[in-house]
């Protein structure tokens, strides 16, 4: 009887032995698929850093053609009124010699 109860005991330490290997293993696993995941999400964060860089240089650029645009359609428009202002006055010239 003290032998069956010793090879319980023997298989029950056995058993543990196993179990706590088998959470060791589980903890380290779960410690690389962590280390992974950290390192996949950083290299995402360049990229991303990256691509809003790009962006905001793309909106400078835009925002400068944009100041250009605005600026030549100033500059049209302050020549426009000069040339209508011309003719407006040249016309009333005219008319009035007509009349």
């Amino acid at each position: 009887m003290r032998s069956g109860q010793e090879r319980l005991e023997q298989e029950m330490r056995s058993g543990q032995e196993r179990l706590e290997q088998v959470r060791s293993g589980q903890e380290e696993m779960k410690s690389q698929i962590q280390a992974h995941i950290e390192s996949q999400v950083e290299e995402i964060k360049i990229h991303v850093d990256g691509c809003i860089l790009k962006i905001e240089e793309q909106v400078q650029c835009v925002k400068l053609k944009i100041e250009e645009v605005e600026s030549e359609v100033q500059r049209v428009r302050s020549v426009t009124v000069g040339i209508q202002g011309k003719c407006q006055t040249s016309s009333f010239g005219v008319w009035d010699m007509e009349t």
